[in-house]
Formats: C-alpha cells, structure tokens, sequence
C-alpha cells in the first residue's frame, strides 16, 4: 500500500475509536474522564469485537483516548480471552 493510503486508513481507524467512545459516553452519559475502570473494560472489549485492535498502534492510541497505559489496556484484552 503507497503511504498516503496506509495514513487515511489509519486516520479512519482512529476516527472510528473515538466515536465509538463518544457514543458510548452519551449513552451512559458519562465524561471521558469520568469513565469507570468497568466502563474502560467493557468499551475495550466492545472495540476488541469490532477489530480495532487490528489497526497498527491501535492499544496505543486507545490507551491514549481512555488515559490508561498501553499495559492496562493489553491486560484487559487478555481477561477477556480468560474468561
């Protein structure tokens, strides 16, 4: 893929993530920063669901958006696997 494709990709992915985070606060009607550690679990594994985690950087950037660390995030994914 030329590099300009590979970047929208990217950027589509990342826009996909944050709505799908802003969509579920106004459903909870929650802030971003008032987010439960259940809550930053549950949109994790939704996100695992859909294949966000496929994206390059992907834990990275989710971390980011929920202000958790890429380690958290990866172990949440990993209870989820357990379970």
């Amino acid at each position: 893929l030329p590099e300009k494709s590979q970047r929208i990709f990217k950027d589509d992915l990342y826009e996909r993530i944050n709505q799908y985070v802003h969509t579920y606060c106004q459903k909870c009607q929650v802030s971003m920063e008032a987010l439960s550690r259940e809550s930053k679990r549950e949109i994790i594994h939704a996100l695992a669901q859909k294949g966000a985690f496929e994206g390059k950087n992907a834990a990275n950037y989710i971390g980011r958006v929920l202000g958790i660390s890429r380690a958290t995030v990866y172990n949440y994914l990993k209870e989820k696997n357990e379970t």
